[in-house]
């Protein structure tokens, strides 16, 4: 029985569900037909806790712990899984059918605390959780980092974000 915590945010345009569930709490996946990641209608993010699954054949996938990103994955077999978070946790995933059948480009940002990071004019960075410190003051959890010009970004503490290639009109 699961109990997620979901929220619809709008993000450059796009539609991201930001889903959350404690520890000891499961949910169930159908996936039809064996899938290369890149094919599939959602991509997700995990940013915190620990979730294993299992198919009904014994099959367990790759943990998804914070970092983790789909699209990094291997091939997603066919079958009913049952997913059990044994760590509260927290996950972002862009669904091709809330943006209206389309995926954008999506590249993850993983920044330990007291990394720097350089970034290029025109990025588009959405902080998923942590905090950035940019010349121009902080940026948290949530919000939505447009740069007109090169900057350089230092994670004050742990930070897991999202760059999109582009906007949504």
């Amino acid at each position: 029985m699961s109990h997620f915590y979901f929220e619809r945010l709008k993000v450059f345009g796009w539609i991201v569900h930001r889903k959350e569930l404690f520890a000891g709490e499961t949910y169930t996946v159908t996936v039809a037909d064996d899938t290369l990641p890149e094919e599939s209608e959602n991509i997700t993010f995990w940013t915190k806790g620990l979730v294993l699954g299992k198919r009904q054949d014994g099959y367990e996938p790759a943990a998804r712990v914070a970092g983790c990103f789909s699209l990094d994955f291997a091939n997603m077999s066919a079958g009913t899984f049952t997913f059990t978070c044994i760590e509260d946790s927290e996950w972002f995933c862009v669904n091709s059918r809330a943006n209206r059948n389309a995926l954008p480009t999506l590249t993850p940002v993983r920044l330990p605390a007291g990394d720097v990071l350089d970034l290029p004019a025109g990025t588009l960075l959405f902080v998923c959780t942590g905090t950035l410190r940019t010349a121009a003051g902080d940026v948290v959890a949530g919000d939505e980092l447009e740069l007109l010009n090169p900057a350089q970004v230092t994670a004050v503490e742990d930070v897991y974000g999202l760059i999109f290639a582009e906007e949504r009109a």
